[in-house]
């Protein structure tokens, strides 16, 4: 949403996003999906915080590809774009034309849950550690940018650029869930696979990508 987002946010349409959708929502989420206290608009002259309202979250997110600078440390000189997911890039959307690394091999839909809180998961202490969500509801809310850059984390799930991609942290829309083991993806072609903790990180790179070239194997 660009120039005035206000009016998106008003009735009648305000009330779209203050309602629990089950589509959006994982049975496994403890609580359910929830309303986030702020809500964070893009005006015409800027992002605003918006302290008077908030949005329902959503579980899951939109694949946007890997985050160049990530991208780089696991592909170093792959050509220009090649870390884009379906959702990365910008422009009027994909078509599956588009989509050169096959439908079957692509991700576009990802758990990313819990986001009305920003959690990460440290491996050192297995703990779950929750924090107030960044950018108010930036990121939370199903009617919002749903969809983030994949980053790897350090072992406290918090530090970047590390090897790991899955269940380190829910923040800018990473993939999380509160699965045992791993996460829930949808494939371009329709299908839902799970994919594992401990998974190839390169695999899951190239799952990410839309048309990185790369070969991918059995996951």
């Amino acid at each position: 949403m660009y120039n005035d987002d206000f009016a998106f946010f008003e009735p009648p349409n305000r009330p779209a996003i203050e309602t629990k959708l089950a589509l959006f929502e994982c049975a496994s989420t403890p609580g359910g999906t929830q309303m986030t206290s702020t809500l964070r608009m893009r005006t015409a002259s800027g992002w605003q915080i918006r302290t008077d309202r908030g949005a329902f979250t959503s579980d899951y997110a939109g694949q946007r590809g890997i985050h160049p600078g990530t991208h780089r440390i696991y592909a170093p000189g792959a050509a220009a774009n090649s870390n884009l997911g379906i959702f990365g890039g910008g422009g009027s959307g994909r078509r599956f034309r588009d989509v050169t690394d096959g439908t079957t091999n692509t991700i576009i839909v990802h758990e990313s849950a819990g986001r009305y809180q920003w959690l990460r998961r440290d491996r050192v202490s297995g703990s779950v550690v929750a924090r107030p969500p960044e950018f108010g509801g930036w990121f939370d809310y199903w009617a919002g940018p749903s969809a983030g850059w994949m980053y790897g984390f350090e072992d406290n799930g918090l530090t970047t650029r590390g090897p790991r991609f899955l269940n380190a942290s829910n923040k800018w829309a990473n993939p999380f869930s509160f699965h045992t083991g791993g996460v829930q993806v949808a494939l371009a072609d329709g299908s839902a696979r799970f994919l594992s903790d401990n998974m190839s990180n390169l695999v899951f790179i190239a799952l990410c990508t839309r048309a990185g070239g790369e070969v991918v194997g059995e996951f």
